[in-house]
């Protein structure tokens, strides 16, 4: 029976759908902790065509319109990343793509896809997008508290133009130029956004936190160090902290003088910033990480960022 099929998620996903027939709901494979075993699967021809063989059944059983592929990343060597994954990447998106239209021509096939050129040099951007109905550039996390040559001082997290320090490129005015000039069409380019900051502790260099050394990771929401949630800013932290915008780089954060906590992350007026860019070049929409960081039950960045949209 229907009720035997799904559970959880899918459950509450497959019963959205008949509310909103429109829906379309993908479901969204590997992410940053469970991409290891792409570079071995999409090594040969024939775990290419298993794979994509399982996506297909996979739809059809539960009822999804398509696929995410969430590679982080090709030729990633932490995650067990290796030089050939760039053409087989490539391989694996075609035999997939080829499997789930051969189904059903309405089946989607979309990837997230890295906004670093450190990670996107590694994808031939050039030839995936034409088996992609579009690509979700992970429009966040340019900047954190990890330490090393690019984070040596606090930055924005995802700031819209460059910053003063760091990586010329690391911003999304420069992603989405990359994209575009990769021959994507405007269209397919989907812009993600976060709804969580990044924080970092002991920023007393400068009056406001920004480009400061610190010392590691700030507050956190959950026991993810230096992961903040939007929800905890809004109805926790802005009354502690004094809100800050940076007119250069365009990018919010909050600053606590008293603790020397630097957070980095999109306020709303980021977000407006951010559609109103989508809408002007002509992009494919918005994808945000994610839904449940948001404040409930009032869903106060996801409303704003609709209604910009419009």
């Amino acid at each position: 029976s229907e009720e035997k099929s799904y559970a959880g998620n899918f459950y509450q996903l497959h019963q959205l759908k008949k509310q909103r027939p429109n829906l379309k709901t993908l479901i969204s494979l590997g992410g940053w902790t469970l991409s290891n075993p792409f570079s071995e699967m999409a090594s040969t021809a024939a775990r290419r065509e298993n794979f994509a063989q399982n996506c297909v059944d996979f739809c059809k059983k539960y009822d999804f319109d398509g696929i995410d592929i969430d590679w982080e990343y090709p030729g990633f060597a932490d995650h067990s990343g290796r030089p050939e994954d760039t053409v087989n990447f490539t391989l694996l998106l075609k035999t997939v793509s080829e499997k789930l239209r051969a189904q059903n021509p309405a089946l989607l096939l979309t990837i997230a896809a890295p906004a670093g050129p450190n990670h996107y040099k590694n994808i031939e951007v050039s030839k995936i997008h034409l088996y992609l109905d579009w690509i979700n550039i992970m429009g966040y996390d340019f900047h954190g508290p990890w330490g090393g040559d690019e984070d040596a001082l606090t930055n924005h997290l995802a700031a819209i133009m460059p910053t003063e320090y760091g990586h010329p490129l690391f911003n999304v005015s420069s992603v989405i130029d990359y994209y575009i000039s990769q021959g994507v069409p405007e269209e397919k380019i989907v812009l993600g956004l976060p709804l969580y900051g990044r924080s970092f502790a002991s920023a007393k260099d400068t009056p406001s936190g920004l480009y400061s050394t610190y010392n590691g990771p700030g507050y956190a929401t959950t026991e993810e160090v230096g992961y903040v949630f939007y929800s905890d800013i809004q109805k926790n932290l802005l009354n502690t902290y004094t809100s800050y915008w940076d007119p250069k780089a365009l990018g919010a954060y909050i600053y606590n003088h008293t603790t020397k906590d630097f957070i980095s992350y999109d306020s709303e007026q980021s977000w407006t910033l951010k559609a109103q860019i989508i809408k002007d070049r002509g992009l494919g929409g918005a994808m945000v990480w994610e839904l449940g960081m948001d404040t409930m039950p009032d869903w106060k960045m996801m409303t704003h960022l609709n209604n910009q949209l419009k």
